[in-house]
């Protein structure tokens, strides 16, 4: 089974992520997304981030229309920091006959040089890449880009998590930013005010 792995902090998932999971899953011709909401981010520490049960569920509420998207709470459950390369071995480890691969942008693409062990990541999955307006993708070490596939064609959104967060904050309107029932269960939990 070929699974597609989108991960995040998803504070909030926003139609960006799921534009972008969808893309990916049908051009790469993927069974199956995993959304893994990050319990611990590791680049993230000393930021404020909504409680993962909140993000948790927002994602599982986004993921619910599409049946090709499942939502896994892995990375939350094991509270402490979290490293793709672990998430990336348990998986390998726990469903030994998948090919797995991890879904970015070109905002991540240009970081994984610096990600935590990407040497060993690397041997592990491939790597599909949508490109986002306002980034240009870099030059990438050989190893790197032996891996990279990107989705051709692909619809660009420019959204990101914060300018949502930013937005709700200030009062403003982020009704279809987001899909309508992660709308309306931040609304419900009073998230970001």
């Amino acid at each position: 089974m070929k699974i597609g792995i989108i991960g995040g902090t998803f504070d909030p998932i926003h139609i960006g992520h799921l534009l972008i999971a969808e893309q990916a899953r049908d051009q790469m011709q993927l069974d199956k997304v995993w959304f893994i909401p990050t319990g611990h981010p590791p680049h993230k520490q000393g930021h404020q981030i909504t409680d993962a049960q909140h993000r948790l569920a927002m994602v599982k509420i986004a993921a619910e229309e599409n049946s090709a998207f499942e939502v896994l709470d892995w990375e939350i459950k094991r509270e402490k920091l979290s490293y793709t390369i672990d998430t990336i071995n348990w998986a390998v480890e726990s469903y030994p006959s998948h090919q797995f691969s991890l879904i970015v942008g070109t905002d991540m693409v240009n970081n994984l040089p610096s990600w935590y062990q990407i040497d060993k990541l690397i041997q592990l999955v491939s790597i599909i890449a949508i490109r986002r307006p306002g980034f240009a993708a870099e030059s990438l070490p050989d190893f790197i880009q032996e891996k990279l596939r990107w989705v051709e064609d692909a619809v660009e959104i420019y959204l990101s998590a914060s300018q949502l967060r930013d937005r709700i904050t200030s009062g403003r309107s982020f009704r279809y930013a987001v899909p309508n029932e992660v709308f309306h269960y931040i609304k419900e939990h009073r998230l970001y005010e």
